[in-house]
């Protein structure tokens, strides 16, 4: 059996629209997804080092380039289904995992299976502390890698944003209260 050339490398930063539970559809492809500041510059190095093949943008929040995973990929003519990335908390401890229909551990499969969630889904906020694991092999256009977990460090909770319905009934409010608005 021949050696894999897969690595599985391990970065750390903030994270921002982080999706690992409901997949991003962007373009036909489906895929959960998380862009990682890394404000180190140890992370950079490892980061060019890995030779990953992605582009790295840069907004308000820093320098930054996305992980995702898809939800499935053609691979040596047979088509692949990931499950969602595991998620773990900062010591490492599994809070999200999958199981095929006997409880044994699953990444992928090929086929129809049964997959059950085992653990809760959560909202991770953006500017969270995370550690994401991407899995790095070789292709013929350099290397290419797959999210695989997301290690939740600092978790800052996600609020979801008012609606202008909203915002006008807090101004309203504010306005009966007699406060300045």
């Amino acid at each position: 059996m021949a050696e894999s050339k897969t690595k599985y490398i391990t970065f750390t930063g903030k994270g921002y629209w982080i999706k690992p539970f409901t997949p991003d559809e962007f373009r036909g492809a489906k895929r959960w997804t998380v862009d990682l500041v890394m404000d180190n510059p140890d992370e950079w190095a490892k980061f060019k080092e890995a030779g990953i093949q992605k582009k790295v943008k840069e907004n308000e929040n820093g320098k930054f380039w996305s992980a995702y995973r898809p939800t499935t990929k053609l691979m040596k003519g047979q088509l692949v289904n990931f499950v969602p990335p595991y998620i773990y908390d900062k010591d490492g401890n599994v809070l999200v995992k999958y199981t095929d229909e006997f409880g044994k551990d699953i990444r992928s499969f090929e086929g129809d299976k049964i997959i059950k969630r085992v653990g809760e889904p959560f909202l991770i906020g953006n500017g969270s502390t995370i550690s994401v694991t991407v899995s790095v092999y070789p292709t013929s256009m350099g290397n290419g890698n797959r999210l695989e977990s997301i290690r939740v460090i600092d978790l800052i909770e996600y609020t979801k944003p008012e609606t202008p319905s909203e915002v006008a009934q807090k101004i309203e409010e504010q306005i009966d209260a007699g406060e300045e608005v």
